[in-house]
């Protein structure tokens, strides 16, 4: 397939030169959500601070909604959590099973639907017994791309939302019906959603070490596609 490759005097705008380029309106075309998944070499951002906060022990159980190609679910596997993940795409046969810890890791801000972004973050807290970390993409990660709802249509045909530094635990807070000081913010663009008051009140705590600290700074190197 050559493709379509218009003449610069035909006289479209540049968006319905997209439009045509992506085969259908920006509004209408169905978004790439599975596009947005990548392969680690390590464990991703939530789920480190999960295992840094001690939620992760041996026989913990562990849920990742949104797994992606599974990366997280492997690592953990292997260093002995009961370990499982379900991906509409990926792992689509995966029964959404409760665990301690549930992982919801870069799956909001890849949902255009604002109805469907609040469900999915319902879902996922309703299978943590005890804590759900939630990671999204923050605006300083901000690619060009054609706006769409409250985010933007990539050139790959994926949806991207990027949050305001407060605005991801504020949402939370607030879809979830869960007290701020039960959603602790641990580094940009991941929060906390603790199901036990004691559990937010030694996250808080433990937010002073220079270990902690030093997971924050490795936010800013985490990579995203």
């Amino acid at each position: 397939d050559a493709g379509f490759e218009p003449d610069g005097d035909a006289g479209f705008s540049d968006m319905t030169l997209r439009e045509l380029a992506y085969g259908g309106s920006l509004e209408k075309r169905e978004v790439q959500r599975h596009l947005t998944a990548i392969t680690r070499n390590g464990l991703s951002l939530s789920v480190r601070a999960l295992d840094h906060f001690d939620f992760l022990a041996k026989r913990s159980t562990f849920f990742d909604y949104g797994c992606g190609r599974g990366d997280d679910v492997k690592a953990l596997a292997a260093k002995g959590v009961k370990a499982t993940g379900f991906d509409p795409h990926y792992a689509p046969d995966v029964a959404k099973t409760k665990a301690d810890a549930v992982n919801l890791g870069y799956v909001l801000n890849v949902i255009e639907n604002k109805a469907e972004r609040a469900k999915a973050l319902k879902d996922a807290w309703a299978l943590a017994s005890r804590v759900l970390a939630v990671a999204v993409r923050t605006g300083e990660d901000s690619p060009d791309g054609d706006p769409h709802g409250d985010g933007v249509v990539t050139s790959t045909g994926t949806f991207q939302k990027f949050y305001a530094p407060d605005e991801l635990a504020k949402f939370v807070a607030k879809t979830l019906g869960v007290a701020a000081t039960n959603v602790v913010q641990v580094a940009a663009g991941v929060v906390l959603v603790l199901r036990h008051d004691k559990d937010a009140e030694a996250v808080s705590k433990a937010q002073e070490s220079s270990v902690f600290k030093a997971m924050q700074d490795e936010a800013d190197c985490e990579v995203k596609s």
